[in-house]
């Protein structure tokens, strides 16, 4: 078990990298009983199921507290890429190099021209 000090540790290098936040006016909370949070997430967030905790805080106090399971996931174009990359490996590859190649030569094309 870490002590308090290596997880304070390891908090404060997550929270540097933008992968914790505490935002304490991003949840609204309507009829006494619904809630709504927004909140950005950072690109760097890698993709996977995160738990979300969320406590209702009064003069210092926790009055109460949920925990919601949020899935990441890739989408766009960003999506289609990894989805290649991961289906079709052999030919991701093949065309990553192609690309490569093709980009490489017309930047020194463009060069030349300069």
């Amino acid at each position: 078990m870490p002590s308090i000090s290596a997880t304070q540790g390891l908090v404060d290098l997550r929270r540097r990298a933008g992968l914790y936040v505490e935002a304490p006016r991003a949840v609204e909370i309507t009829d006494d009983v619904l809630y709504r949070a927004r909140l950005t997430i950072p690109a760097r967030v890698p993709v996977g199921r995160f738990t979300a905790e969320t406590f209702l805080i009064r003069d210092g106090r926790v009055l109460a507290a949920a925990v919601r399971d949020i899935d990441i996931r890739k989408s766009g174009f960003e999506r289609f890429v990894a989805r290649a990359a991961e289906r079709h490996a052999f030919l991701y590859g093949i065309a990553a190099v192609a690309l490569s190649i093709a980009l490489g030569w017309g930047a020194g094309w463009v060069a030349r021209r300069v």
